[in-house]
């Protein structure tokens, strides 16, 4: 082989090296600026409901109730807030590939009942998770709340008129067995296994503890992350 033919060969691997390392770093630049999108969804819906989330429960608690049933404005799933600016800057989550309102509420839902979640702040205050004696469920758009009973609440299908927020129960009693297939436990899996009648979602995977703090790492390589677990 000439020499020119040598340098020809040599160049052309060079390029094409440097044309699959520049697509593997954009590759990975995308997925760490979703994983940080997500981060910081996941903390800006709990600064925005964890609270209200609480409240609802002992509010039910107080009256003998073992469930209580939240409605939330879809705005807050379907649009993507800053960090620094919450919703007052955003844009659709659509255009993060984030996923849709339904699926971001499961991932928010398994942030908030992951014992092992580090993250799970209120503006930077360390909070419990919602224990393992809790299921929840997401109520499809064609369904409302229409009565509350001692059990349980009632739910009416309306087809015509598709219900525009994100309705969500939460239940900490013991659920019957024909039931069982509409909850979700909560627990340390960062998987939600979707079997319910909803069919939104079959499978969610949720941005893990171990994704967050080894991208924050990066992000800050000199800062150290400390939890206070006295909560």
């Amino acid at each position: 082989m000439s020499n020119i033919m040598k340098n020809i060969v040599c160049k052309t691997e060079f390029c094409r090296k440097k044309i699959e390392y520049s697509n593997h770093s954009l590759k990975e630049i995308e997925e760490n600026i979703k994983t940080m999108n997500e981060f910081i969804l996941m903390t800006q819906l709990t600064n925005e409901f964890y609270f209200s989330i609480v409240k609802a429960m002992k509010e039910s608690l107080n009256i003998g109730q073992s469930y209580c049933v939240l409605n939330f404005n879809k705005y807050y799933f379907s649009n993507m807030p800053t960090q620094n600016s919450g919703w007052n800057q955003s844009e659709l989550i659509i255009d993060c590939e984030l996923g849709s309102p339904i699926s971001v509420a499961y991932k928010w839902l398994k942030w908030l009942t992951n014992k092992n979640n580090k993250y799970l702040k209120v503006r930077g205050k360390v909070v419990p998770y919602l224990g393992n004696s809790i299921n929840y469920r997401i109520i499809q758009s064609n369904y409302r709340l229409s009565e509350y009973k001692k059990w349980g609440p009632i739910y009416t299908r309306c087809d015509d008129y598709l219900r525009d927020s994100i309705l969500i129960e939460f239940r900490w009693d013991k659920i019957s067995d024909d039931k069982k297939k509409y909850f979700i436990p909560a627990q340390e899996e960062n998987t939600v296994q979707c079997n319910n009648y909803c069919k939104h979602v079959p499978d969610v995977k949720v941005i893990s503890v171990k994704d967050a703090e080894d991208f924050l790492a990066k992000v800050f390589p000199n800062s150290r992350f400390i939890v206070n677990n006295e909560l």
